[in-house]
């Protein structure tokens, strides 16, 4: 395994924020699904696009920085419009991830090759260019040449998939055997069919295919007056379409032969899949490079897209957003998005904003959590570069919900012998100090619950409650 793809896995299991209820809601309400949608619309490859839009931040600062750097010796290149050649590579990791052993069609075999070559262009161009990327370089250098598999697809098959002629001695012997004794045949059939058209047998003028037989269309009265095999008749029973016996040893002879050249043929594709067997780990690694540098190239491209910079990022650092801009406004208005400036005092835990409906409280808060989440990705954010965000070990919800213990529960609910129906007690419901207020509370009986069998059921004991308060 390469030591940079091994890194960034394992990273990735290790330092994301956990996959639990309490972290899901809180990605859920800030919409950050849709942010990351943005962000994968850039990528060339649909692996690519899916790992993104499934990305969940880290948080931990050393896979952040990691991040940043492989960035950061992408971003000149890309300034320049100079990207490293990336191609699709997900049909290629379907082929190999197929069970073994592995059954590829011809086309599929040459699909592979040239996904090889293609990485073999990408393993070089990284390896040119070792000063404007170092680290991408080095995991270049651990690839395997994918060169022998891309040329032994190339040798034994066409473009189109089809096994070449000269793939073996033996398949370019048989074929052109088999070509031979095909013109034989026919000529010999081109002469039966002559002389019955000259007779007045037939009812047509050429000679006819019936499976892999040359047959004669002969009239159905003169089936008798030609020897040979019947293969086939017409709809109407006019006509019956007769294999010549002069041709009859012809046709055989030609038939083994085609079977022992589409063996040889099977024979040269399973080969062709034992070395792609054999090269499945190389590619593998190869397309995961790929990807790797395909979501690296998405984030700069998202990052031009919405002008974004590199903000601070510290654990336990201040919260200071500075002309931060909501990434779902952008994609929808553009330049038309009015920033923000919002900052938390140091030491401070609790953040108050205030305002009428719909003036943008709400927005300005889930803008400052989706930048935060945005930078434990390793991408930009959509703000001034003296932006400065905390980083988040731990993400909250806004509210929480609580529910009975199951004993409780059972019993506040009582049960009606006849119909066996349950229903809740009536509770008295809690109230502090400081909701008694100059209505004093008055003791109220609960209206008895009426089972389905309209059986009226006692009701509870008293029970203080405040006024007009409804009963259970």
């Amino acid at each position: 395994m390469i030591p940079l793809l091994e890194e960034l896995g394992r990273w990735e299991e290790s330092a994301a924020l956990p996959d639990d209820p309490g972290h899901r809601r809180a990605l859920r309400l800030l919409e950050w699904h849709r942010v990351a949608a943005q962000v994968a619309r850039h990528a060339r490859s649909r692996r690519a696009a899916a790992r993104l839009a499934a990305r969940r931040p880290f948080a931990r600062p050393e896979p952040i920085q990691l991040a940043r750097e492989l960035a950061d010796e992408l971003r000149p290149r890309g300034e320049r419009g100079e990207w490293p050649p990336l191609v699709e590579v997900g049909d290629a990791l379907d082929l190999l991830e197929l069970p073994r052993p592995l059954r590829l069609a011809g086309a599929d075999l040459v699909h592979l090759a040239a996904t090889a070559v293609d990485l073999e262009l990408l393993r070089d161009d990284l390896i040119a260019r070792e000063r404007d990327h170092p680290r991408w370089c080095g995991a270049a250098r651990c690839l395997q040449p994918l060169g022998g598999l891309a040329g032994a697809v190339s040798r034994a098959l066409d473009r189109d998939g089809g096994v070449r002629d000269d793939a073996s001695p033996q398949l370019s012997r048989l074929r052109r055997e088999a070509r031979e004794q095909e013109r034989q045949a026919r000529a010999a059939v081109q002469r039966a069919m002559a002389d019955a058209r000259e007779r007045g047998w037939t009812t047509g003028t050429e000679v006819t295919l019936r499976g892999d037989r040359l047959c004669l269309p002969v009239r159905s009265g003169s089936k008798r007056l030609v020897e040979g095999i019947v293969h086939d008749r017409s709809a109407t029973g006019g006509t019956l379409f007769i294999e010549p016996a002069a041709v009859v040893a012809l046709q055989n002879d030609l038939i083994e032969t085609r079977l022992a050249a589409a063996a040889e043929a099977e024979r040269i594709l399973l080969e062709l899949n034992r070395a792609a067997e054999a090269a499945a780990p190389a590619l593998r690694e190869a397309c995961e490079l790929s990807l790797r540098l395909d979501e690296t190239r998405a984030a700069l491209l998202w990052s031009r897209a919405v002008r974004g910079t590199r903000p601070a990022l510290a654990a336990g650092g201040a919260l200071d957003v500075r002309l931060g801009r909501h990434p779902l406004l952008l994609d929808r208005a553009g330049a038309d998005v009015v920033p923000l400036d919002l900052a938390m005092p140091d030491g401070a835990r609790v953040l108050v904003i205030s305002g009428p409906n719909a003036g943008g409280k709400s927005v300005a808060l889930k803008c400052a959590g989706l930048l935060c989440l945005l930078a434990q990705c390793g991408w930009d954010v959509p703000a001034r570069e003296d932006t400065r965000l905390p980083l988040l070990g731990r993400s909250t919800s806004t509210s929480a919900t609580t529910s009975p213990s199951p004993a409780r529960s059972a019993a506040s609910r009582r049960t009606c012998p006849t119909c066996r129906t349950s229903c809740p007690a009536p509770t008295a419901t809690p109230w502090s100090s400081a909701t008694r207020s100059a209505a004093a509370p008055t003791p109220t009986r609960a209206r008895p619950w009426r089972s389905p069998c309209s059986r009226r059921w006692p009701t509870a004991a008293p029970s203080c409650s405040p006024p007009r308060t409804p009963a259970c």
